[in-house]
């Protein structure tokens, strides 16, 4: 049968030879309490874990949906064709990835008859459709239709075998159901999708925490590397999707309407749950649980998670704009013009990013908001975003606290932190200097000494006493009165670490460099010996 099915679509000759070879011989053993049993033959199914897999069962699936149009052809009104839902159209009978299937009809007729097709179809080919994990979901904008809809059992039901003899199943109504992953409903933005993705995610980042500590790779180079692609893709599945709900919460927060932009999306964007997290994991890699947030992502070379939803969203409209042969182009289309016609007050997919490319001050053509309805989808419809510019202004928008004026005064004239919010931001960006560190291997503990002298975290008497007055935090290992030990001091003045300050100069430091240009010199290795050293004779001179 999926030969048969392959040869239909078009898969023959040799790609059709290789498939049929890797199918020539399938054994299967099963494994019950830690025993395995006998090979024995598999002689229909695909194999489980292949990758191949769910491509060669698409083929074979893809026959239902063939076999729906060929009904609702040749018998229109015992499949109650006509009220079978469209967009801009064209007729949206299912939707279907693999074994995932979601039917769509505008009436009970029209979905029992899909659910009768589905039913025939399944018992010619040997398949078994599980009622019990079916769901029913009613889009219908008014709340008491729908709870009323929900308080009839057995409204629309599914005839399924059960020993042998037919049963007719009831399928239950559910406020959210999930399709390829994502959980949706009628009742609830795209954005909902994000409580189940939250719960993996944590369950994603203490799972590979687990591991990077148990290899003792627990690195900030291979951490950040691992949360991208283990836990960053499942905070951010779908995100094409839901993500422009939270980019715009970012963007209309921070930038409220009628006014000028404000130096807040930086903190309006760690607010997020899943912004939390990431940041929850960057402070195991660092050893540190109070870095200022903006330092602990730019000596990381992250952004808040926003920018990485934003470009999805982003890149996923022009995917749109291209395929204009497609379905999903008649969608996208339907939902410029819901935007439209609501005069962006609308709560769609459409209306939302529409808002936020203005926010960022898209160049739309110059006729896109003049003429008819039409004429305006047509042109939005058409119109490629330019990703990188809309991505650079976000990026601005993020870091202009680096602009605030408040960040050029020299970290020495505060009297005392608590009085002077932004002390250790204006440290770093008088003393650090943009990072350098992941330019190569660092060992693990000269890597975080480094990363916790740069983000102010580290056991000196600026950063551990912040009970005292900032003129009072003196170094106790010169003990020179008024010597505030502050990161200047520790790597520059003091005169107790003069024997190993000497490992500076041996890297190529000039004599009269700044903390800063110390911080970017290119051997970043030897720069973190060098710290990790200066911090261990310190700790030996104030035991002394």
């Amino acid at each position: 049968m999926l030969w048969l099915r392959l040869e239909e679509r078009g898969v023959t000759g040799a790609a059709l030879a290789a498939l049929k070879r890797c199918y020539e011989r399938v054994e299967l053993r099963v494994k019950v309490n830690g025993t395995t049993g006998a090979a024995f033959p598999s002689s229909q199914g695909v194999k489980q874990g292949c990758p191949m897999s769910p491509t060669l069962f698409g083929f074979f699936v893809e026959g239902y949906a063939d076999y729906v149009d060929a009904l609702d052809v040749a018998l229109p009104d015992a499949m109650a064709a006509p009220e079978c839902p469209d967009v801009e159209g064209r007729r949206v009978p299912l939707a279907l990835y693999a074994d995932d299937l979601s039917l769509f009809a505008a009436t009970k007729r029209r979905l029992m008859s899909l659910l009768r097709a589905l039913r025939e179809w399944s018992e010619v080919f040997g398949l078994t459709v599980n009622a019990r994990k079916c769901e029913l979901l009613l889009f219908h904008p008014s709340d008491q239709v729908r709870s009323h809809f929900y308080a009839i059992n057995g409204l629309v039901t599914m005839r399924v075998l059960e020993d042998g003899l037919p049963v007719d199943r009831p399928i239950t109504w559910k406020p959210r159901a999930r399709y390829l992953g994502l959980h949706f409903g009628p009742n609830s933005s795209f954005a909902s999708c994000t409580d189940e993705l939250y719960v993996a995610g944590q369950r994603a980042m203490f799972s590979l925490l687990s591991k990077l500590r148990r290899q003792g790779l627990l690195l900030p180079f291979v951490g950040m590397k691992c949360f991208n692609a283990q836990v960053r893709s499942v905070l951010s599945y779908g995100s094409q999707l839901w993500g422009v709900d939270l980019v715009l919460a970012l963007l209309e927060r921070g930038y409220p309407a009628n006014e000028a932009p404000r130096s807040c999306y930086f903190e309006v964007a760690t607010r997020d749950r899943m912004v939390k997290l990431q940041i929850a994991f960057m402070k195991q890699l660092v050893g540190a649980s109070v870095p200022p947030l903006q330092l602990l992502l730019r000596e990381l070379g992250q952004m808040p998670l926003q920018m990485y939803w934003a470009e999805s969203v982003f890149r996923f409209w022009n995917s749109m704009v291209e395929n204009t042969s497609s379905i999903y182009h008649s969608v996208f289309r339907h939902e410029i013009r819901l935007a439209l016609e609501s005069d962006l007050q609308g709560d769609g997919w459409g209306t939302k990013i529409i808002r936020a490319l203005n926010i960022l001050r898209h160049d739309w053509p110059e006729d896109a908001t003049a003429g008819t309805i039409d004429a305006r989808v047509r042109r939005y419809s058409t119109c490629k975003l330019d990703v990188e510019a809309l991505l650079d202004t976000l990026r601005g928008r993020i870091n202009d606290d680096w602009a605030s004026d408040r960040l050029a005064v020299d970290p020495c004239s505060f009297v005392t932190d608590g009085r002077k919010p932004g002390v250790k931001m204006c440290r770093h960006k008088h003393w650090m200097g943009q990072p350098k560190q992941f330019e190569g291997y660092i060992p693990p503990a000269h890597h975080r000494a480094l990363l916790r002298f740069r983000l102010c975290v580290s056991d000196l008497a600026v950063n551990s006493e912040s009970n005292r007055a900032r003129e009072l935090r003196v170094c106790k290992a010169c003990r020179i009165n008024g010597a505030v030990e502050d990161e200047k001091h520790f790597l520059m003045e003091c005169s107790a670490l003069v024997s190993a300050r000497q490992k500076l100069w041996d890297l190529g430091v000039p004599e009269g460099a700044s903390v800063c240009d110390v911080m970017q010199i290119d051997d970043q290795r030897g720069l973190a010996k060098v710290v990790y050293d200066m911090f261990c004779f310190r700790r030996e001179r104030i035991a002394v």
